[in-house]
């Protein structure tokens, strides 16, 4: 057998894929441009001169959106359908991503409001990906798609934040936004198809009976908890990152901001390399591993050394070892029992409303107030984060195929 026919249910199924790899780059292109804008923001001579809280709410209230609709939206596409639910996402995100440009020079309230509609375009497209992915391809693949679904994200991340010295003020960069936005959107919605031609639609049950099914599962809600250690404490660490090396390490600014760039191409890396590894081994366990190397190497670049050549090479490890953790958390509503591609929506909308409710609340609203004022401190709780991360995929029961799952024939991705 060809190897993509291993893999796809169809040949369509790679433009499915390029489409929702370039949508995810675009979301977080234009959530994250802020970050690379922070000048702006902060400019007494500007329109208007941002709190530091002010900044921190519109850079991360898209991700409160995704927390509070995400759930909507997979519910949404399980019981009518998948690509009306995500296009009608996008399409609101970009009224959002349009009327920033208007409303940049009017102050707080006016982006906030902005940056909470655009994220209606992630909302929609990260509770779907399971779906997506597993609608299209062999669900035993889900998790290596997850992983070039993740990468897509992080790419999108650091080009967000390289780009921001090319413009002149928050005008021409969220006019550049909304441009790219439009031709992204156009292309998404006209590509996406609910399912390949010929496969039947599973009949649709009430909203209920889906909320239900999620809500039952002990296996969506462990995955939730791990989905939201990790990126609690990730989101913590990436905010932070430049001010524990400058203040912990003795790095100068330029030297911080590059690790900041070494860790998202490490990501990168690690997002493809870890769940292609999962997936050739048969164990999702295995990114555990990833999550304690992360640790420990925070723990060095941090604590035992002075700044230098290492703190890259550490940073690396870093971002390569924690790059598995998303991909493969979201991957597992796909083949969790009772779940599958059927349930996908509302066990990947369960998963992204806790996962991005924790990366709104959680690193303004306790660990940064609780531990901020001592990046020792912070760091070290950094670390163990990482290591409570890897302890959690080991109370999720094991969804690979070397796990009993698997072997009993309860997986979605054994039963097909």
């Amino acid at each position: 057998m060809d190897e993509s026919k291993k893999i796809a249910k169809t040949p369509y199924a790679w433009l499915i894929l390029a489409a929702a790899c370039l949508a995810h780059c675009f979301w977080n292109i234009a959530i994250i441009q802020p970050g690379g804008l922070s000048q702006f923001f902060f400019d007494p001579a500007g329109a208007y001169l941002y709190t530091p809280m002010e900044f921190s709410m519109v850079m991360t209230v898209p991700f409160l959106t995704t927390g509070l609709f995400g759930l909507v939206f997979g519910v949404w596409a399980d019981k009518k359908s998948l690509a009306i639910a995500t296009d009608v996402g996008a399409i609101l995100g970009l009224i959002g991503v349009i009327a920033r440009v208007f409303l940049c020079d009017g102050g707080f309230m006016p982006m906030f409001w902005s940056s909470f509609l655009m994220g209606f375009g992630l909302a929609g497209l990260n509770a779907n990906a399971s779906k997506i992915f597993a609608s299209w391809f062999r669900p035993e693949k889900v998790a290596m798609l997850m992983g070039l679904y993740i990468g897509s994200c992080t790419l999108g991340a650091a080009i967000a934040l390289g780009i921001g010295a090319l413009f002149d003020g928050l005008r021409s960069a969220f006019t550049f936004s909304a441009i790219l936005g439009v031709v992204v959107v156009v292309i998404y919605v006209a590509v996406l198809r609910d399912r390949p031609k010929g496969e039947p639609k599973p009949a649709a049950e009430p909203t209920i009976e889906y909320l239900k099914v999620v809500a039952s599962k002990k296996l969506i809600w462990l995955a939730a908890l791990a989905a939201a250690i990790f990126i609690a404490f990730g989101t913590t660490q990436n905010s932070y990152l430049t001010q524990a090396l400058t203040t912990i390490t003795g790095a100068d600014l330029l030297g911080a901001g590059f690790v900041g760039t070494i860790v998202n191409v490490a990501v990168i890396c690690g997002s493809l390399f870890w769940p292609w590894f999962a997936t050739k081994v048969g164990r999702f366990r295995i990114v555990a591993v990833g999550a304690v190397l992360a640790a420990v190497c925070t723990a060095i670049a941090i604590f035992a050394l002075p700044f230098g050549t290492w703190t890259y090479v550490l940073y690396f490890i870093v971002g390569f070892g924690a790059g598995g953790g998303a991909p493969i958390v979201m991957a597992m509503p796909a083949l969790m029992p009772g779940v599958g591609a059927k349930y996908a929506g509302a066990g990947g909308g369960l998963i992204s409303t806790v996962m991005n409710l924790a990366s709104f609340v959680l690193p303004s609203f306790v660990l940064a107030p609780l531990f901020a004022n001592d990046m020792s401190v912070l760091f070290t709780v950094i670390v163990v984060g990482y290591v409570l991360f890897a302890v959690s995929l080991f109370v999720i029961p094991e969804v690979g195929r070397k796990g009993k799952i698997w072997k009993q024939g309860g997986s979605e991705g054994a039963v097909r």
